[in-house]
């Protein structure tokens, strides 16, 4: 039990940083893979119409919502392995 509180201390503050450092910087210039814009137009080709900036919970039940989950995955598969554990780590 030691190690298990320890180690999720040491997470939360490593997660506390990154937040501070992800939260700092204008979401315009932030780049959390080199694949960036092309999985932005890629995305915004396919879903033109869904709102990004307001998420709308019943919206995100909808058949729109599971397409972006299968689009999410797609490219996951088709990317390297950074890009599958940062898509891994935003849906956790």
């Amino acid at each position: 039990p030691d190690i298990e509180m320890a180690w999720a201390m040491r997470a939360m503050q490593h997660a506390e940083v990154y937040y501070k450092l992800i939260s700092s910087v204008d979401p315009q210039f932030l780049k959390l893979t080199k694949v960036n814009d092309e999985i932005y137009s890629e995305f915004r080709k396919n879903f033109e119409k869904l709102r990004i900036d307001i998420l709308d919970p019943e919206e995100l039940k909808s058949v729109s919502a599971k397409e972006v989950r299968i689009f999410s995955l797609k490219y996951c598969l088709a990317s390297d392995q950074q890009l599958l554990m940062i898509n891994t780590f935003l849906y956790i």
